[in-house]
Parts: structure tokens; sequence; C-alpha cells
């Protein structure tokens, strides 16, 4: 289901398989399909491996390393379009078994965003 809206409102997907095989080129396909639109990020914590941020509501390995994703960000915010952002399924109740690891990615994020 889908996967049929998306084609049918031709949205881009880029699996997360795609950003760890050659995340330069991923990166520049995101980069060209926002080039002069205003974006407004809205960012799953979960898409970070559970190693670099397990404090999420479902955290699934294989994710990106928080340097892969901090890197992508890095290349988004160089566009100066980028508008809005929120970072969703932090939870900090389980990061205190994780000495705020994910909070403090989420912070990092953030930062680098601003």
């Amino acid at each position: 289901k889908e996967i049929r809206f998306m084609e049918k409102n031709k949205i881009k997907r880029i699996s997360i398989n795609e950003f760890v095989k050659d995340i330069d080129n991923a990166c520049d396909t995101v980069m060209e399909f926002a080039n002069g639109r205003e974006l407004y990020l809205s960012l799953d914590i979960d898409v970070v491996d559970p190693a670099f941020a397990p404090a999420t509501g479902y955290a699934e390995p294989g994710g990106l390393t928080s340097r892969q994703l901090i890197y992508v960000l890095q290349r988004m915010n160089k566009m100066k379009n980028l508008r809005g952002v929120d970072i969703v399924e932090i939870n900090e109740k389980k990061d205190k078994e994780h000495c705020g690891v994910t909070v403090k990615l989420g912070a990092k994020i953030l930062s680098e965003l601003l």
C-alpha cells in the first residue's frame, strides 16, 4: 500500500541498504530532489543502529551509524533550505540504562542542524 502511494505521488524512496552501500550517492539523490525546495525533516531515531541509539521504541539492527547520520545531515544542511525538523522515538526512560547515549545523539543532531 505504501509503495503504491509513493509511486503514485512520485515520492522517491531511498532504502537503508542504498545509504549503507553508497552514502555519497544516496546523499546526492536526496540533494538533487531537495534542490530549490523548502524542507521539513522528520527524523525517526530508529534509523540509527541500536549500537549507537539503543533507547528507541523499535530498535532494529542494521541501521546507520551515528557518524553516517550526522554526515547525511551535514550534507543536507549545506543546502540552506531546511525550515524545520523533529526527532521522534527517543525514549529517555530507556536511555538511563545506556548513559544517555540516545538523548546525546539527538542533541548532537539538533546542534548540527542549527
